[in-house]
């Protein structure tokens, strides 16, 4: 009877743990890069943004045809719509110092939370003061070198995800691993330089992530594993 009673129990156990993998399976997005070499990365981003400016110019001049600047900008979205590109995106921008665009890597919440609430607002730059200093926390003064995406899990919250990522920086012996939160319902405007929250852009089957983690949360992960590595 004993052993009957224990067959049923493994039995539940096994047919639970297989309904958990097939739920987590069809609900975590997968890992569509497990590497990202961030030299590389961040000149690819280099690279996109030169051309924007050029679009931009060709656009403001009426050099470029409407049909131009819609694939360039499918182009962009189909590029930066995964969670891992959105890590690397913030990333690029942190090993670029590009301060201008530094905001639209993040919700307006965090960004406002980190930024503009922290910023020392009695001084001229105080804002772009405070976001060099956050990227040059980000990337250890440039000295990331690689980028590794370890999981991706789902969360209570239907439009966010959160991404197990592996940071890799010179010198160091081992990688810090930081858990950073994405949220998809934010769309951001290559021309305005906004977030767009319409439902109209949902409905498209825009699927652009947005990091909703704290930079300074992230950084103290970091800082730690620095002290780490030091012993």
């Amino acid at each position: 009877m004993k052993l009957k009673y224990t067959l049923i129990i493994v039995g539940v156990l096994l047919v639970s743990l297989t309904i958990y993998g097939l739920i987590k399976e069809i609900l975590n997005p997968d890992v569509k890069e497990n590497e990202v070499l961030v030299e590389q990365n961040a000149s690819e981003f280099s690279n996109e943004i030169e051309k924007i400016k050029e679009f931009e110019e060709q656009r403001a001049n009426g050099t470029i045809s409407t049909e131009e600047l819609k694939n360039f900008e499918k182009h962009l979205k189909e590029k930066y719509s995964t969670p891992e590109s959105t890590i690397g995106y913030l990333f690029s921008l942190a090993m670029t110092k590009d301060t201008n665009n530094y905001s639209s890597a993040f919700i307006n919440e965090t960004f406002n939370k980190d930024i503009h609430k922290q910023a020392d607002l009695t001084k001229l730059n105080g804002k772009i003061d405070l976001i060099n200093e956050a990227m040059d926390k980000l990337t250890q003064t440039g000295t990331l070198e690689k980028i590794e995406y370890q999981d991706i899990q789902w969360t209570t919250d239907s439009k966010s995800v959160r991404v197990l990522t592996d940071l890799y920086y010179k010198g160091w012996k081992e990688p810090v691993r930081v858990n950073i939160l994405l949220k998809t319902n934010e769309e951001y405007d290559l021309h305005t330089h906004s977030h767009n929250r319409t439902e109209e852009h949902n409905e498209e089957g825009s699927n652009s992530y947005y990091v909703a983690s704290s930079v300074w949360d992230m950084i103290s992960n970091i800082e730690k594993g620095a002290t780490e590595n030091d012993r």
